[in-house]
Protein backbone atom coordinates (compact mmCIF):
# COMPACT_ATOMS: atom_id res chain seq x y z
CA UNK A 1 0.00 0.00 0.00
CA UNK A 2 2.90 2.67 1.05
CA UNK A 3 4.81 1.67 -2.38
CA UNK A 4 3.50 3.37 -5.56
CA UNK A 5 2.41 1.47 -8.30
CA UNK A 6 4.71 2.97 -10.59
CA UNK A 7 7.09 2.40 -8.47
CA UNK A 8 6.73 -1.10 -8.12
CA UNK A 9 6.65 -1.98 -11.23
CA UNK A 10 9.82 -0.15 -12.18
CA UNK A 11 11.55 -1.77 -9.01
CA UNK A 12 10.64 -5.33 -11.57
CA UNK A 13 8.13 -6.85 -9.23
CA UNK A 14 6.40 -8.73 -11.92
CA UNK A 15 2.58 -9.62 -11.17
CA UNK A 16 0.04 -7.40 -9.72
CA UNK A 17 -2.97 -9.14 -7.75
CA UNK A 18 -6.77 -7.37 -7.31
CA UNK A 19 -8.88 -5.54 -9.30
CA UNK A 20 -8.03 -2.47 -6.97
CA UNK A 21 -4.81 -1.58 -7.97
CA UNK A 22 -5.67 0.84 -10.32
CA UNK A 23 -8.38 2.34 -8.36
CA UNK A 24 -5.68 2.93 -5.90
CA UNK A 25 -3.46 5.01 -8.21
CA UNK A 26 -6.27 6.93 -10.34
CA UNK A 27 -7.41 9.97 -7.82
CA UNK A 28 -6.50 13.39 -7.00
CA UNK A 29 -5.51 12.38 -3.52
CA UNK A 30 -3.97 9.18 -4.22
CA UNK A 31 -0.82 9.64 -2.64
CA UNK A 32 -2.58 9.90 1.31
CA UNK A 33 -3.12 6.10 1.11
CA UNK A 34 0.83 6.28 1.14
CA UNK A 35 0.75 7.24 5.18
CA UNK A 36 1.30 3.97 6.92
CA UNK A 37 -0.39 6.06 9.80
CA UNK A 38 -3.66 6.85 8.67
CA UNK A 39 -4.37 5.22 4.80
CA UNK A 40 -6.83 3.10 6.85
CA UNK A 41 -9.13 5.28 7.78
CA UNK A 42 -8.45 8.10 4.67
CA UNK A 43 -9.00 4.51 2.47
CA UNK A 44 -12.05 3.95 4.90
CA UNK A 45 -13.55 7.55 4.16
CA UNK A 46 -12.17 8.25 0.58
CA UNK A 47 -14.03 5.12 -1.10
CA UNK A 48 -16.81 7.07 -2.73
CA UNK A 49 -14.21 9.91 -3.65
CA UNK A 50 -11.97 7.13 -5.54
CA UNK A 51 -14.78 6.01 -7.54
CA UNK A 52 -16.04 9.30 -8.52
CA UNK A 53 -12.69 11.19 -9.27
CA UNK A 54 -11.20 8.24 -10.62
CA UNK A 55 -8.77 9.03 -13.93
CA UNK A 56 -8.91 7.15 -16.51
CA UNK A 57 -5.99 8.71 -18.26
CA UNK A 58 -3.70 7.82 -14.82
CA UNK A 59 -4.65 4.43 -15.10
CA UNK A 60 -3.96 3.71 -18.74
CA UNK A 61 -0.41 5.46 -18.44
CA UNK A 62 0.27 2.61 -15.21
CA UNK A 63 -1.49 0.23 -17.93
CA UNK A 64 1.12 1.14 -20.88
CA UNK A 65 4.16 0.76 -17.95
CA UNK A 66 3.24 -2.28 -17.38
CA UNK A 67 3.29 -3.41 -21.01
CA UNK A 68 6.38 -1.90 -21.25
CA UNK A 69 7.97 -3.96 -18.17
CA UNK A 70 6.02 -7.00 -19.23
CA UNK A 71 4.14 -6.63 -15.80
CA UNK A 72 1.27 -9.26 -15.73
CA UNK A 73 -2.51 -8.54 -13.60
CA UNK A 74 -4.34 -10.89 -12.01
CA UNK A 75 -7.73 -8.97 -11.38
CA UNK A 76 -9.42 -11.76 -9.30
CA UNK A 77 -12.75 -10.49 -10.04
CA UNK A 78 -14.27 -12.67 -7.42
CA UNK A 79 -13.26 -10.47 -4.56
CA UNK A 80 -14.54 -7.47 -5.38
CA UNK A 81 -18.03 -9.72 -6.75
CA UNK A 82 -18.31 -11.19 -3.25
CA UNK A 83 -17.77 -7.33 -1.69
CA UNK A 84 -20.51 -6.15 -3.76
CA UNK A 85 -22.95 -9.08 -3.36
CA UNK A 86 -22.59 -9.99 0.42
CA UNK A 87 -26.02 -8.32 0.85
CA UNK A 88 -27.72 -10.56 -1.50
CA UNK A 89 -29.30 -13.90 -0.40
CA UNK A 90 -29.44 -15.64 -3.46
CA UNK A 91 -25.83 -14.97 -4.34
CA UNK A 92 -24.88 -16.06 -0.90
CA UNK A 93 -26.86 -19.58 -1.54
CA UNK A 94 -24.02 -21.04 -3.15
CA UNK A 95 -24.31 -25.04 -3.63
CA UNK A 96 -20.16 -25.33 -3.22
CA UNK A 97 -20.87 -24.19 0.16
CA UNK A 98 -20.95 -27.92 0.70
CA UNK A 99 -17.57 -28.42 -0.01
CA UNK A 100 -16.11 -26.17 2.47
CA UNK A 101 -15.73 -26.77 6.15
CA UNK A 102 -17.90 -25.53 8.94
CA UNK A 103 -14.87 -23.62 10.25
CA UNK A 104 -14.02 -21.43 7.24
CA UNK A 105 -17.71 -20.30 6.86
CA UNK A 106 -18.44 -19.43 10.49
CA UNK A 107 -15.23 -18.33 11.86
CA UNK A 108 -13.77 -16.25 8.76
CA UNK A 109 -16.22 -16.25 5.70
CA UNK A 110 -19.28 -15.72 7.85
CA UNK A 111 -17.82 -12.81 9.80
CA UNK A 112 -16.24 -11.01 6.27
CA UNK A 113 -20.00 -11.70 4.90
CA UNK A 114 -21.67 -9.47 7.80
CA UNK A 115 -19.20 -6.81 7.76
CA UNK A 116 -19.39 -6.53 3.82
CA UNK A 117 -23.95 -6.44 4.02
CA UNK A 118 -23.46 -4.00 7.16
CA UNK A 119 -21.46 -1.92 4.85
CA UNK A 120 -23.66 -2.45 1.47
CA UNK A 121 -26.57 -1.75 3.45
CA UNK A 122 -25.66 1.63 5.16
CA UNK A 123 -26.38 4.58 3.78
CA UNK A 124 -22.70 5.45 3.24
CA UNK A 125 -21.76 2.39 1.85
CA UNK A 126 -24.91 1.71 -0.40
CA UNK A 127 -23.47 1.06 -3.90
CA UNK A 128 -19.57 1.69 -3.00
CA UNK A 129 -18.22 -1.73 -3.32
CA UNK A 130 -20.33 -2.52 -6.61
CA UNK A 131 -18.72 0.84 -7.74
CA UNK A 132 -15.22 -0.94 -7.51
CA UNK A 133 -16.33 -3.83 -8.85
CA UNK A 134 -18.08 -2.27 -12.02
CA UNK A 135 -14.92 -0.04 -12.65
CA UNK A 136 -12.61 -3.26 -12.53
CA UNK A 137 -14.03 -4.50 -15.59
CA UNK A 138 -13.80 -1.75 -17.41
CA UNK A 139 -9.89 -1.57 -16.56
CA UNK A 140 -9.60 -4.99 -17.83
CA UNK A 141 -10.59 -4.41 -21.35
CA UNK A 142 -8.78 -0.97 -20.97
CA UNK A 143 -5.88 -2.81 -19.99
CA UNK A 144 -6.48 -6.26 -22.34
CA UNK A 145 -6.25 -3.82 -25.29
CA UNK A 146 -3.36 -1.99 -24.25
CA UNK A 147 -1.19 -5.34 -24.07
CA UNK A 148 -1.38 -5.79 -20.18
CA UNK A 149 -0.96 -9.63 -19.84
CA UNK A 150 -3.61 -10.80 -18.09
CA UNK A 151 -3.80 -13.91 -15.96
CA UNK A 152 -6.82 -15.94 -14.29
CA UNK A 153 -6.76 -15.72 -10.65
CA UNK A 154 -9.09 -16.00 -7.92
CA UNK A 155 -7.84 -15.02 -4.74
CA UNK A 156 -8.78 -18.90 -3.39
CA UNK A 157 -9.76 -19.48 0.21
CA UNK A 158 -11.05 -16.20 0.59
CA UNK A 159 -14.69 -15.72 1.50
CA UNK A 160 -16.95 -16.99 -1.61
CA UNK A 161 -13.96 -18.07 -3.89
CA UNK A 162 -14.08 -21.73 -4.18
CA UNK A 163 -11.03 -23.77 -5.06
CA UNK A 164 -11.40 -25.25 -9.00
CA UNK A 165 -15.31 -24.10 -9.34
CA UNK A 166 -14.26 -20.13 -9.16
CA UNK A 167 -12.12 -20.20 -12.04
CA UNK A 168 -14.88 -20.95 -14.29
CA UNK A 169 -16.78 -17.57 -12.48
CA UNK A 170 -13.66 -15.87 -13.12
CA UNK A 171 -13.67 -16.82 -17.27
CA UNK A 172 -16.89 -15.59 -17.52
CA UNK A 173 -16.20 -12.52 -15.96
CA UNK A 174 -13.19 -11.58 -17.57
CA UNK A 175 -15.46 -12.24 -21.05
CA UNK A 176 -18.02 -10.01 -19.74
CA UNK A 177 -14.87 -7.42 -19.26
CA UNK A 178 -14.22 -7.58 -22.80
CA UNK A 179 -11.94 -10.23 -23.40
CA UNK A 180 -12.74 -12.56 -25.77
CA UNK A 181 -13.27 -16.21 -25.43
CA UNK A 182 -9.70 -17.20 -26.58
CA UNK A 183 -7.99 -14.53 -24.43
CA UNK A 184 -9.83 -15.81 -21.55
CA UNK A 185 -8.88 -19.55 -22.29
CA UNK A 186 -5.48 -18.02 -22.53
CA UNK A 187 -5.26 -16.19 -19.22
CA UNK A 188 -5.62 -19.76 -17.72
CA UNK A 189 -2.96 -21.68 -19.65
CA UNK A 190 -0.61 -20.28 -22.10
CA UNK A 191 -0.03 -16.48 -20.26
CA UNK A 192 0.63 -18.15 -16.70
CA UNK A 193 3.13 -20.72 -17.95
CA UNK A 194 4.96 -17.83 -19.96
CA UNK A 195 5.04 -15.69 -16.82
CA UNK A 196 6.15 -18.95 -14.54
CA UNK A 197 8.72 -19.42 -17.45
CA UNK A 198 7.22 -22.90 -17.64
CA UNK A 199 6.01 -22.57 -21.55
CA UNK A 200 8.33 -25.40 -22.81
CA UNK A 201 5.91 -27.96 -21.07
CA UNK A 202 2.96 -26.47 -20.25
CA UNK A 203 0.22 -23.54 -21.20
CA UNK A 204 -0.86 -25.59 -24.96
CA UNK A 205 -1.30 -28.83 -26.57
CA UNK A 206 1.93 -29.23 -28.20
CA UNK A 207 4.19 -32.84 -29.17
CA UNK A 208 6.73 -32.88 -26.30
CA UNK A 209 4.61 -31.00 -24.03
CA UNK A 210 3.15 -32.38 -20.07
CA UNK A 211 -0.58 -33.64 -21.31
CA UNK A 212 -2.29 -32.14 -18.18
CA UNK A 213 -5.73 -31.70 -20.12
CA UNK A 214 -9.18 -30.97 -18.93
CA UNK A 215 -11.58 -32.99 -21.74
CA UNK A 216 -14.77 -30.74 -22.07
CA UNK A 217 -18.22 -31.80 -24.08
CA UNK A 218 -18.37 -28.46 -24.93
CA UNK A 219 -16.64 -26.18 -27.05
CA UNK A 220 -15.54 -23.33 -24.68
CA UNK A 221 -14.91 -21.06 -27.70
CA UNK A 222 -18.53 -21.01 -28.59
CA UNK A 223 -19.69 -20.23 -24.88
CA UNK A 224 -16.91 -19.84 -22.38
CA UNK A 225 -19.48 -21.40 -19.47
CA UNK A 226 -18.87 -24.47 -21.54
CA UNK A 227 -15.65 -24.61 -19.29
CA UNK A 228 -17.68 -26.27 -17.05
CA UNK A 229 -18.86 -29.33 -19.19
CA UNK A 230 -16.22 -31.48 -17.84
CA UNK A 231 -16.01 -34.74 -19.71
CA UNK A 232 -12.78 -36.09 -18.04
CA UNK A 233 -9.57 -34.54 -16.59
CA UNK A 234 -6.16 -36.28 -17.45
CA UNK A 235 -3.59 -35.28 -14.85
CA UNK A 236 -0.02 -36.62 -14.22
CA UNK A 237 -0.66 -39.65 -16.48
CA UNK A 238 -3.79 -40.66 -14.76
CA UNK A 239 -7.48 -40.01 -16.48
CA UNK A 240 -10.18 -39.28 -14.11
CA UNK A 241 -13.42 -39.62 -16.28
CA UNK A 242 -17.09 -38.24 -14.46
CA UNK A 243 -17.72 -41.18 -12.64
CA UNK A 244 -14.26 -40.44 -10.56
CA UNK A 245 -14.44 -36.98 -10.42
CA UNK A 246 -18.06 -37.26 -9.01
CA UNK A 247 -16.56 -39.65 -6.43
CA UNK A 248 -13.74 -37.23 -5.51
CA UNK A 249 -16.55 -34.37 -5.11
CA UNK A 250 -18.78 -36.61 -2.79
CA UNK A 251 -15.44 -37.46 -0.53
CA UNK A 252 -14.57 -33.81 -0.78
CA UNK A 253 -18.12 -32.61 0.90
CA UNK A 254 -17.74 -35.62 3.63
CA UNK A 255 -14.10 -34.32 4.52
CA UNK A 256 -15.97 -30.59 4.74
CA UNK A 257 -18.34 -31.90 7.45
CA UNK A 258 -15.84 -34.56 9.17
CA UNK A 259 -15.15 -33.11 12.63
CA UNK A 260 -11.42 -33.78 12.26
CA UNK A 261 -11.12 -31.84 9.54
CA UNK A 262 -12.76 -28.43 11.06
CA UNK A 263 -10.35 -29.09 13.68
CA UNK A 264 -7.47 -29.24 11.83
CA UNK A 265 -8.81 -26.28 9.56
CA UNK A 266 -8.94 -24.21 13.19
CA UNK A 267 -5.07 -25.33 14.11
CA UNK A 268 -4.27 -23.87 10.73
CA UNK A 269 -6.28 -20.65 10.80
CA UNK A 270 -5.29 -19.92 14.40
CA UNK A 271 -1.22 -20.49 13.82
CA UNK A 272 -0.71 -18.87 10.30
CA UNK A 273 0.38 -15.54 10.27
CA UNK A 274 -1.04 -14.13 7.22
CA UNK A 275 -4.78 -14.55 8.23
CA UNK A 276 -4.37 -12.97 11.58
CA UNK A 277 -3.15 -9.73 9.57
CA UNK A 278 -6.46 -10.52 7.84
CA UNK A 279 -8.48 -10.32 10.38
CA UNK A 280 -7.08 -7.29 11.90
CA UNK A 281 -7.79 -5.48 8.75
Amino acid sequence: MFLSLEEAINLGQKSFEHGRIFMFESFPKADSLKDPENWKKFYSESKKAIIANYDKSIAIKLMELMKEKQAYWTPTLQTLKFEANAHDEQFLDNSNLKYVTQIRKKLWWGIDVNQNKERNLSVDGKGVSTGFYETSKKQIKQANDIGVPIMTGTDVTDSYSFAGFSVHDELNELTESGLSNIEALQSATIVPATYANLQASYGSIEVGKIADLIILDGNPLDKISNTKMINSVLLNGVLYDSKKISELKEFTESVASSFHMNVKVFKSLVASPLVRVQFAD
